[in-house]
C-alpha cells in the first residue's frame, strides 16, 4: 500500500459549472453515491411532506486508537466537513442559471479553501511507522 497508488480523476458536473478531481477507484466512488443518493432520497422525503427544505450531510476523518483487551478501538475524529444544503425551488429558466452559477462559486471557493488547510504539513495523523498500524490512519478497505 502507497499513498496515491489509486490515481486521481477529474469529475464534471452536468447541472452546475463545476468541476472537481477524486480518487480514480470505483468501489470508493460506488460507496459515496450511495450514501449520497441515501441523503438526496430522505432529504426530497422530507420535503415531499412538508417537513423541512434543509439537510446536512457530513464528512469525517478519523484514526483508530489501538485498544489493550478487552476494550475495543477508539475512534477519534481528527476533521469533519458539514455541508449545509438546503432545497429551493427556481421559478423560471434565467433563475435557475443565476442559481447554478453562485453554487459553482461557492463550491469552488470552499475547496480552495479545504485545500489550503489540508495542504498544512501537520494537518493529517502522522504516517505509522509499522506497517501493521497503516489500517489504524488509512481507510485500507479498498483495493
Amino acid at each position: 500500500y502507497s499513498i496515491g497508488s489509486l490515481g486521481i480523476r477529474d469529475n464534471d458536473c452536468s447541472r452546475i459549472d463545476f468541476t472537481y478531481c477524486s480518487v480514480n477507484n470505483a468501489e470508493l466512488a460506488a460507496d459515496v453515491e450511495q450514501h449520497v443518493a441515501l441523503f438526496h432520497s430522505e432529504l426530497r422525503g422530507a420535503v415531499n411532506a412538508g417537513l423541512t427544505r434543509n439537510g446536512v450531510i457530513c464528512l469525517e476523518f478519523f484514526e483508530k486508537k489501538k485498544a489493550r483487551w478487552p476494550f475495543a478501538a477508539e475512534l477519534f475524529t481528527w476533521e469533519t466537513w458539514a455541508v449545509k444544503v438546503e432545497l429551493v425551488s427556481a421559478t423560471s429558466t434565467a433563475e435557475q442559471q443565476k442559481r447554478q452559477e453562485i453554487i459553482g462559486t461557492e463550491l469552488a471557493e470552499k475547496v480552495f479553501y479545504i485545500t489550503q488547510m489540508i495542504n498544512k504539513s501537520d494537518y493529517v495523523p502522522k504516517t505509522p511507522t509499522l506497517l501493521n498500524d497503516i489500517g489504524n490512519v488509512y481507510h485500507t478497505k479498498l483495493p
